[in-house]
């Protein structure tokens, strides 16, 4: 089994609040400890292009926190369908697979070609529990809301009779998390790299970046993506122009040319400087 994993951090904002949605303002960002999680396996024994003829990869990507799965079939256009038989969508998973596969096309037609020569591949994505409100599971034990409370709930709580839409969440990205940590870990399971380098975690937040966007339906400031990728950080956002005409152009043009503002990294204009407490 060939297999990569990749984690990404949530974020606290410390100062700037509504200010950073508009350039030159900067913001103090704070990477937590609180990650999220994705992993990528692969049959080796698929990996043979003689006998995947068909040119499609199947993608099962399973929210083992939530006993979720969500199946979706790739092809040699770069093209993301999802199964008939998922019983629900997740807009996040979904776009983040389309975009970054489409852009990992644009890049170079290898990275998909070498993605594809798996008939099939399995995604497990998980949260630290720090992303989740886990007031009610401590209520069920009778106790009190304390930090002692929150020490007798086992890592990666699984919420099986729960869903997404009415777990609280606490504000640290999730979202970002999830969307960063799926990105770096495709981009480094075709590219087979165990280290970053400065252009990696570049064209990895490039990705992560207009995936958000797309998800949310707005070019938001953009920040917590950055701390997913970057770290603790003073923060100065980039223009909204540089991914909102993908944004106007929907789900259906992945044109290289179209995806090119995301893939240079001389028209991003954001600004991250690292800093520590």
């Amino acid at each position: 089994v060939e297999s990569k994993c990749c984690s990404a951090p949530g974020k606290v904002l410390l100062t700037g609040g509504y200010l950073i949605l508009e350039r030159p303002n900067h913001g103090l960002v704070l990477s937590v400890d609180a990650r999220f999680y994705c992993n990528i396996k692969a049959d080796v024994n698929s990996g043979d292009l003689s006998q995947n003829s068909s040119g499609k990869c199947n993608i099962r990507v399973c929210s083992l926190q939530f006993n979720t799965v969500y199946e979706y079939v790739l092809d040699k256009e770069a093209k993301l369908t999802p199964s008939p038989s998922n019983q629900s969508q997740n807009r996040y998973i979904e776009i983040t697979l389309r975009h970054t596969f489409a852009c990992l096309a644009a890049l170079a037609p290898v990275l998909l070609s070498s993605f594809l020569k798996y008939s099939s591949v399995s995604i497990d994505i998980v949260g630290d529990n720090s992303f989740y409100s886990l007031a009610h599971l401590i209520e069920e034990k009778g106790m009190r809301l304390s930090e002692e409370a929150l020490a007798t709930i086992p890592p990666f709580q699984i919420f099986h009779t729960k869903t997404l839409a009415n777990i609280g969440k606490t504000g640290l990205g999730s979202s970002a998390g999830l969307i960063t940590s799926m990105v770096c870990t495709l981009y480094s399971f075709v590219l087979n790299l165990h280290t970053f380098s400065s252009s990696d975690l570049d064209i990895i937040h490039n990705i992560a970046q207009l995936a958000h966007c797309a998800a949310q339906g707005k070019v938001g400031s953009g920040f917590d993506i950055s701390a997913a990728v970057y770290g603790p950080q003073v923060y100065t956002r980039f223009s909204p122009a540089i991914i909102q005409p993908l944004l106007d152009l929907g789900d259906n043009d992945f044109s290289k040319e179209a995806l090119k503002p995301v893939l240079t990294k001389s028209v991003w204009d954001n600004e991250v400087k690292s800093f520590e407490l």
